[in-house]
């Protein structure tokens, strides 16, 4: 089958974000059958990082279009008024006319049989693509996560409430808009199906678990360096709610009961504010191109996730690379987790703070929880059923198209 697959950015071998590691990992999923013809926008500044990319999804792609997104000033404050109409920032500077002429020429040019449109901001695509059946790959209910934040916005100034409430009402909006138009929709959690559901109940969709590439097998055998570490790009609101989190009300306590406390963070672009006002005894490392050598530093791997849709990639690496992991309620959504024998989930700062201690004093514990983690990890979705789901949604979009 031809399938055009439309993508916020380019999808090399090392995603700098869970949802390019997932992305990605459907993507590869799907190579051996079928013939990709990508077209992706270039968010990146050095163009030898673009290049390399781009190298590297040739390598499992049949054609990869590149549409360079320019990211302006001028862009960004019309994004955020076009916003007070409910429509949503991102999706606004994800809107250009070089993008749809592009998937205009790809289908002219090529005899495609399905168009995948990958993440919410890029669902205005899906019209261009209206000869043919479409699928939409959401990676992340923003609608779920907008709301969330919304609901935590209490405490905010009442601007900021304001606005967060915008953010959400545009991304109900925005999905309900052109998730309706397509003839299925892969949603990664229960979560966001149902969040998506409350809004259209009449959308066709099917969770879909993300298959993960393996990870090195000699992480567990490692001496780590630091007690704790956390890995997430800060592009990501989520990310940057969660370190907040963790700096502001797990820290100051964890550190009265380990005072040799060290901690390591990774991840691109941290905000600066955070960066300055962290404590001597966090290092900060920036993104890591190989996440084993992340998790290789590392005893406890945390994520203390307050908001957020869709299935959290670090959790699941974190769990596949045989540490133990410390998270909370949002964090475990749709991971099927135990708390206490697959991983430990904490949503107060003094229960995070209690779970850390009890896999530090308990070397033995540590490693139990690490391996069942890593054990269940691997269970989530085989690759045999991860195909013949899909292979069952496309034979249907081709029933009812």
């Amino acid at each position: 089958m031809n399938i055009v697959v439309v993508s916020p950015f380019l999808l090399g071998d090392s995603p700098d974000s869970g949802g390019g590691v997932s992305a990605l990992g459907f993507l590869k999923s799907l190579a051996p059958r079928h013939n990709l013809y990508v077209i992706a926008f270039d968010q990146r500044i050095d163009p030898d990082e673009s290049e390399r990319s781009i190298r590297e999804m040739e390598a499992w792609a049949t054609s990869v279009r590149v549409v360079y997104l320019p990211i302006t000033f001028l862009r960004k404050l019309c994004a955020k008024l076009l916003q007070l109409l409910l429509i949503p920032h991102v999706a606004t500077l994800h809107s250009t006319a070089t993008f749809r002429q592009a998937c205009k020429e790809t289908l002219a040019k090529y005899q495609i049989d399905l168009a995948i449109v990958q993440f919410p901001q890029m669902a205005q695509y899906v019209e261009e693509f209206q000869t043919i059946p479409r699928i939409m790959d959401v990676e992340d209910a923003y609608s779920v996560s907008s709301f969330r934040n919304y609901a935590a916005a209490d405490l905010l100034p009442l601007p900021n409430r304001f606005y967060a409430a915008l953010k959400w009402l545009g991304w109900v909006r925005h999905e309900r808009r052109y998730y309706n138009k397509v003839d299925h929709v892969f949603v990664v959690s229960e979560q966001d199906d149902y969040g998506l559901r409350v809004f259209s109940p009449n959308l066709r969709t099917t969770v879909l678990r993300r298959m993960m590439p393996p990870l090195c097998d000699s992480i567990a055998s490692t001496d780590p360096v630091f007690d704790i570490g956390f890995i997430g790009s800060f592009d990501h609101e989520p990310n940057v709610k969660s370190l907040n989190f963790l700096f502001e009300d797990v820290l100051p306590q964890l550190v009265k009961q380990m005072p040799d406390l060290r901690v390591l963070v990774a991840g691109k672009n941290p905000p600066k504010k955070l960066v300055d006002r962290a404590p001597a005894f966090v290092k900060f490392v920036g993104f890591v191109p190989q996440v084993e050598d992340f998790y290789r530093q590392v005893r406890i791997v945390v994520a203390p996730l307050i908001t957020g849709g869709g299935v959290k990639i670090k959790v699941i690496e974190g769990l596949r690379s045989g540490r133990s992991v410390v998270t909370t309620s949002i964090g475990a959504e749709g991971l099927g987790v135990t708390n206490g024998v697959n991983a430990l989930i904490a949503d107060g700062p003094l229960d995070f703070v209690a779970a850390i201690v009890k896999l530090s004093n308990n070397e033995d514990y540590r490693a139990a929880i690490g391996s069942a983690g890593q054990k269940h990890a691997l269970t989530l979705t085989p690759a045999a059923l991860h195909s013949e789901m899909v292979d069952e949604v496309f034979k249907s979009v081709y029933r009812t198209s």
